[in-house]
């Protein structure tokens, strides 16, 4: 079986009225806001329309999972109905970038062409490199998905509120050592720059934790026959298996095995229910920066407003996409949104790119529940530029036929 991708960005129109003051919906705190110097290009160039009613702003989204614009944008909508943010409203476009970096250079291009206010980058550890690079030439504000740490130095114009790449990888590392002390550990990594970082640091934790690793695998990007990795992984006893690779591929790896007639006691992936779709309620953990989904909800964490947050979810959907399946690509837009809509919110009726960048800058920090807390103060900030540093943790059940729960929340180590 071969996987397809395909990929997508957005547009952003605000209107606004003059009206005073910020009331922030989320609990944090935050310096005093300031004009980001670093971003003086910026303050030559805000749109005429931004100074008056409009703007525009534009997302890079990777779409690999058969969802249409409408679908990304109820969050919007449901705003918009409601008056938007401080009276602007918001509307998002997308272009496509095959999980492709010439591609997606290619979607920011068509972005900026739209006068956009700001460029989002969504899934995708191959392409935001590319376009943060892209970004800082053009002096367009850049806000991205998990990515690596390279290249990141200097740049100012991107933004991220999750943990890098690199951090994710000792993440994954600190979690199979802890809790798979005593089990025999195969690796499976992708062969990539934009991979490698995270495989190197969690391969180091392993290490480091004592794990008794039996195979190191690495894997080529767009590869599609695992036959020889999985006999290597069962001959060499491995019983836990850390797939670092996206979710196509390790559904594509299970699958396999399966076939195969390998089972290991435990996979260890990336947690998206496209995996779960494709193999069932296989013995699947997972790590993410982003909290479980299925339909329903769950009781635990109600204290962060977990369960609330997808009752509310899920009523909106209701809505304005009546008859759609909602699933956990959906809330992962959903709850990135709510922060995006909090960060507009604190940046205040009057907001331009360079007060956003200012805001992150002067020492944000906060939580948007149920996100995790950012701190763009931390040593690791790459000075106020990365702001996540937490992590969840997820097993798959056979609720819903086969889903994913959250078993623990908003951790920085996984010990």
């Amino acid at each position: 079986m071969r996987r397809t991708a395909r990929s997508a960005s957005s547009s952003l129109l605000l209107v606004i009225p003059l009206l005073l003051g910020a009331t922030p919906c989320a609990a944090g705190s935050l310096g005093p806001p300031r004009e980001a110097d670093l971003l003086e290009a910026l303050a030559g160039r805000e749109d005429e329309a931004l100074a008056g009613r409009r703007a525009g702003a534009a997302l890079t989204f990777a779409q690999a999972f058969d969802i249409r614009p409408q679908d990304l944008n109820v969050y919007w909508q449901e705003l918009n109905a409601n008056g938007g943010i401080f009276g602007r409203k918001v509307t998002v476009t997308y272009e496509d970038d095959s999980y492709s970096p010439q591609q997606a250079v290619s979607a920011a291009e068509r972005c900026k062409s739209k006068k956009i206010f700001a460029l989002l980058g969504g899934i995708g550890f191959d392409q935001i490199p590319a376009v943060r690079t892209w970004a800082e030439a053009n002096e367009m504000l850049y806000f991205h998905h998990m990515a690596v740490e390279a290249g990141l130095k200097g740049k100012r114009f991107s933004f991220s509120g999750l943990p890098s790449v690199d951090d994710t990888g000792v993440a994954f590392g600190e979690y199979i050592a802890t809790k798979y002390k005593d089990k025999k550990i195969g690796i499976l990594w992708r062969r990539s720059e934009n991979w490698e970082p995270g495989y190197r640091n969690g391969k180091a934790t392993l290490d480091r934790m004592g794990a008794n690793v039996v195979a190191d695998l690495p894997v080529n990007k767009d590869q599609s026959v695992f036959t020889q990795e999985i006999i290597a992984l069962r001959d060499r006893g491995a019983e836990v298996v850390w797939l670092w690779e996206n979710a196509l591929v390790a559904a594509e790896v299970i699958q396999q095995a399966k076939n195969q007639g390998y089972h290991p006691h435990r996979w260890v992936v990336f947690p998206f229910q496209t995996t779960l779709d494709v193999v069932g309620p296989e013995p699947i953990d997972g790590v993410a920066a982003w909290s479980a989904y299925t339909q329903g909800g769950f009781k635990e964490y109600s204290e962060h407003g977990y369960g609330a947050e997808i009752a509310r979810f899920e009523a909106v959907y209701a809505k304005h996409r009546p008859g759609i399946k909602t699933n956990d690509i959906l809330w992962q837009v959903w709850v990135a949104n709510k922060a995006l809509h909090d960060l507009f919110e604190r940046c205040g009726p009057q907001c331009t790119r360079n007060r956003i960048a200012g805001i992150l800058l002067s020492g944000f920090k906060a939580t948007v529940p149920p996100n995790c807390e950012v701190d763009y103060t931390r040593p690791g900030s790459f000075g106020g530029h990365l702001g996540g540093y937490q992590f969840f943790t997820m097993e798959a059940t056979n609720r819903n036929g086969a889903s994913f729960r959250t078993t623990s929340w908003c951790r920085e180590h996984l010990t």
